[in-house]
C-alpha cells in the first residue's frame, strides 16, 4: 500500500487591511499638500511703495481756513455768553472814570452791541426816549474787549499766550480792523480812526476826565512840561442833544 505524500502547506498571503484615515489626518494631509516646500533661503516680501500724500488744492485750503475761522468765532461767542454782565440799574462809574457812550464804543473799537453786554455800564436819562436810556461804558473796558475779541477771532487764544501778550497782539489786529472800516466808509462821520500804535506814548499823561463822561482835559506839552490844557469832547453827533439832559440829571443827583 502506497503511502500518501503529505502536501506542503502553501504560504498564505494576507491582504493589507485598508483603513479610512481619520478626519484630523485628512485635514493634516490636505494642509501638507497645500504647503509650499521651504527653501534654504528666506523669501523676501515685496516692499509696498510708500504713498506720497496728495498736496491740497487752494480751494481745499480755503475751505479748511473758513472752517477754522468758524470754530474760533463760535468760541468767541461762547466766551461772550459766559461773561454777560448782570444788569444793575444802580451801577455808577467811580468819579473821574474815562467813559464812552455805547454808540461811540461800537464806532471806535469795532465791537457789537451784544458784545458790549459783557461790560458794566451806567444808565443816563434820554430825553427823547425815556424807555431807552443812554449807556455809558468805561473806555478802557471797551478797548480791552476789542483786543480780546480780535485775538480770539484770529485763534491766538490757542497758542498758550499770557493774558498781557494776548491783548497786546489783539490790539494790533483790532486797530487794523478799525482802519479797514474807516477806509471802506470814507464819508462816515461816526467812525473814529484808530490811534497809531507806538512804542512810547505820545503824551506823558493820560487825559483827565471832567464831569461829562465824554469830555476830558488833554494836557498840552511843550518839551518836558505842561503849558496848558485843551478840552476834548467825544460824543456821537446824533447824541449831542443828550448832553443838556445829562447835566440836568447830574444836577438833580447831586442836589
Amino acid at each position: 500500500m502506497s503511502r500518501m505524500r503529505a502536501e506542503s502547506p502553501q504560504p498564505i498571503t494576507l491582504q493589507p487591511i485598508l483603513r479610512t484615515p481619520s478626519k484630523r489626518r485628512r485635514q493634516d494631509r490636505g494642509s501638507d499638500g497645500d504647503s509650499k516646500p521651504v527653501s534654504g533661503s528666506p523669501v523676501k516680501k515685496a516692499r509696498t511703495p510708500r504713498r506720497v500724500p496728495a498736496i491740497p488744492s487752494l480751494e481745499e485750503l480755503d475751505a479748511a481756513n473758513r472752517e477754522q475761522e468758524k470754530e474760533w468765532e463760535a468760541e468767541w461767542y461762547a466766551w461772550v455768553v459766559c461773561h454777560l454782565w448782570r444788569k444793575d440799574k444802580n451801577f455808577r462809574h467811580p468819579r473821574g472814570t474815562h467813559t464812552i457812550y455805547w454808540r461811540n464804543a461800537m464806532n471806535s473799537f469795532s465791537v457789537k452791541e451784544g458784545e458790549l453786554d459783557t461790560l458794566p455800564y451806567q444808565e443816563l436819562p434820554n430825553q427823547y426816549n425815556r424807555s431807552n436810556p443812554i449807556r455809558s461804558y468805561k473806555r478802557e473796558d471797551v478797548r480791552v474787549l476789542a483786543c480780546r475779541k480780535h485775538a480770539m477771532l484770529a485763534g491766538l487764544h490757542k497758542h498758550g499766550l499770557s493774558e498781557r501778550e494776548l491783548l497786546r497782539r489783539g490790539e494790533i489786529l483790532a486797530k487794523k480792523r478799525q482802519l479797514t472800516r474807516c477806509e471802506e466808509h470814507p464819508d462816515s462821520k461816526a467812525l473814529v480812526p484808530p490811534t497809531p500804535i507806538t512804542s512810547t506814548p505820545t503824551s506823558p499823561s493820560f487825559p483827565v476826565p471832567t464831569t461829562h463822561p465824554d469830555t476830558w482835559q488833554t494836557p498840552i506839552w511843550q518839551g518836558d512840561r505842561i503849558v496848558g490844557s485843551q478840552t476834548t469832547i467825544q460824543s456821537d453827533p446824533e447824541e449831542e442833544e443828550d448832553i443838556c439832559d445829562y447835566h440836568e440829571w447830574e444836577h438833580q443827583t447831586h442836589s
